[in-house]
């Protein structure tokens, strides 16, 4: 009887905890006609991205040599170019061909004059009998090229399409269990069916696309696997389109399109990166109170992008100077030994980055430019003080309330909520106020306006280091000081931060393999049902909140615990209320 009492006593509690929430969902931001294009965008890419570029390579489409060693190039041979006295002088611009200097294909040609130290070239002459008056005849290029290529793609292919079928079915899953928890938040609201659809879609549009897309660990492990097993192979294919006689791209727009869609594949490995930063960066003294770090929206496109023209062939970057040589022994065996020597020699960094050496390069390039611009921008931003009109951001934080990491890891937030890579520097200066059912007031409060009644010395420092962190981590104008203390001070909380919270847990734990990790109930994933002694009110909290020993300015003095419940117990709605 005590048992059925003691159940009856926490649904009760629990009830009253529902009757204090609003009854239809909130979803927070304002919707824009440039958020609604990004989402839709963002969303159609991410659904058809094998559709788009393939589940890989399961054949070269080229001539074979042996089973697997294929022509990659040519084999071509054909005249250059054939200079006499009557066209040498010329433009050099109207000859059609590479620098002979520099030209790869004069490689061997001029490693046999460096070895042999000749210092001319004897050409064709005309010399009179006694060989002290010559004359050149002409000049005469004809080339001979080809290029072979030894890939095992088939036995690979099986695995690398898993691997893409994996991370495109999980990414079809990912999108549609989002629009299932956005409907069974909606449900429980009585209200039209058309009102739901529009509030749902709206909630939809609202969330950002680039946190659902890079905030599941899954798709993005699956994909950046599958692009360091074929990258190799797949950039060879990139190369052998961008390769052409004499030197010259015959390119179409449909085909830059096609090579633009395969060398964005980047944008897993970036974002598998930001993962593992995310994580270790809240592993070790870290609270929800410091924000997790993450990168802005477009930032992963922005720099994965360098990548579209890494292997277009720029002559004045072309330099093909003979540095050094080898001699190949007699021997057949030691040609092989001093062959895979050298292989491994050339391929250390090749090896190290599982192949995809230019996507290393041109990232890293393209990182410290951004880095660069920014650190400029920053300079010109103290320098010129009000009158930019905009500033850039590379590193952000996003404020998370306390279902983070009990409820759902950190690093789901690798794209940060609240910025994107251009910000308007208005934004963090001034502040709407919208109105409420309460009047005309600032949507969050800073925390030095409202501060606890009981703020210990720990406290009083977490809320001078929360005011000034978080000043720039807005996303609208209506949130210029966006999330302050009334997000963790829960006593303080408004309408909106209740709405922020729901939609950020939303996002977050309506992905399908964290929502089926919560419902198996771990000890560890029990949640908490507070009340404020002082209001009433009555908030769902992780239960280790409270046993842990964070800095984060939270009274327990003022709250009191009246039910403890599993996460298989609680509905959706009100797992999106815990935190």
């Amino acid at each position: 009887m005590d048992q059925q009492d003691t159940q009856a006593e926490r649904l009760e509690q629990l009830v009253r905890q529902r009757e204090q929430r609003p009854n239809s969902l909130q979803p927070f931001g304002t919707l824009t006609w440039r958020r609604s294009v990004l989402s839709v965008v963002t969303y159609g890419l991410f659904l058809t991205d094998v559709l788009r570029t393939g589940l890989g390579v399961r054949q070269l489409e080229l001539a074979s040599v042996n089973p697997d060693v294929r022509v990659l190039f040519g084999p071509y041979n054909y005249p250059v170019v054939h200079l006499t006295t009557a066209n040498a002088s010329l433009p050099t611009s109207s000859q059609r061909f590479w620098s002979y200097k520099y030209d790869s294909t004069s490689l061997t040609m001029r490693a046999v004059a460096k070895t042999l130290g000749l210092s001319t070239w004897s050409p064709a002459r005309q010399c009179d009998r006694g060989a002290t008056n010559c004359s050149t005849i002409a000049v005469d290029d004809y080339r001979y090229e080809a290029a072979v290529l030894a890939a095992t793609e088939r036995e690979w292919f099986t695995i690398v399409a898993m691997l893409r079928g994996t991370g495109q079915a999980y990414a079809w899953l990912r999108v549609a269990s989002l629009v299932a928890g956005i409907v069974a938040a909606e449900n429980r609201a009585s209200t039209s069916r058309t009102k739901k659809v529009r509030v749902a879609l709206r909630t939809f549009l609202i969330i950002p696309s680039h946190v659902v897309v890079y905030g599941s660990i899954i798709p993005v492990m699956c994909y950046a696997a599958a692009h360091a097993l074929d990258s190799s192979i797949v950039y060879e294919q990139i190369r052998k389109d961008f390769n052409a006689l004499r030197g010259f791209v015959n390119f179409t727009f449909g085909k830059f399109i096609s090579l633009a869609t395969v060398s964005m594949r980047t944008v897993w490995v970036i974002a598998l990166v930001c993962h593992a930063v995310t994580w270790l960066s809240t592993k070790r003294s870290w609270s929800p109170s410091l924000g997790v770090m993450g990168v802005p929206e477009l930032f992963i496109a922005l720099i994965s992008s360098s990548t579209v023209l890494a292997h277009y062939r720029f002559s004045s970057w072309r330099d093909c100077r003979i540095m050094q040589i080898h001699e190949i022994p007699s021997s057949q065996r030691l040609r092989d030994i001093r062959a895979l020597s050298f292989d491994t020699t050339r391929g250390a960094i090749n090896k190290l980055v599982l192949g995809t050496t230019s996507d290393f390069q041109f990232v890293s390039l393209a990182f410290a430019t951004v880095s660069g611009i920014v650190f400029l921008a920053c300079v010109a931003e103290r320098t010129l003080g009000s009158s930019l009109r905009h500033r850039l951001t590379v590193i952000t934080h996003t404020r998370v309330p306390y279902s983070s990491p009990w409820l759902w890891p950190t690093d789901a937030l690798v794209i940060n909520w609240a910025n994107s890579v251009t910000k308007p520097v208005q934004a963090q200066h001034h502040c709407q106020q919208p109105k409420s059912e309460e009047g005309q007031q600032r949507l969050f409060v800073e925390s030095e306006k409202n501060p606890l009644k009981k703020e210990t010395p720990v406290q009083r420092k977490t809320s001078q280091r929360l005011t000034i962190s978080v000043r720039p981590l807005q996303r609208y104008n209506s949130v210029s000081d966006s999330l302050q203390d009334p997000l963790l001070e829960i006593d303080h909380r408004t309408r909106g931060v209740a709405a922020f919270i729901s939609t950020l847990n939303l996002t977050v734990m309506s992905d399908p393999v964290l929502y089926l990790r919560l419902q198996r109930g771990h000890s560890s994933q029990l949640v908490g049902l507070f009340e404020c002694i002082d209001t009433g009110k009555l908030w769902l909290l992780p239960l280790p909140l409270s046993m842990d020993s964070l800095d984060v300015p939270v009274d327990w003095e003022r709250l009191q615990r009246v039910a403890i419940f599993k996460m298989n117990e609680l509905s959706w709605c009100d797992l999106l209320n815990c935190g």
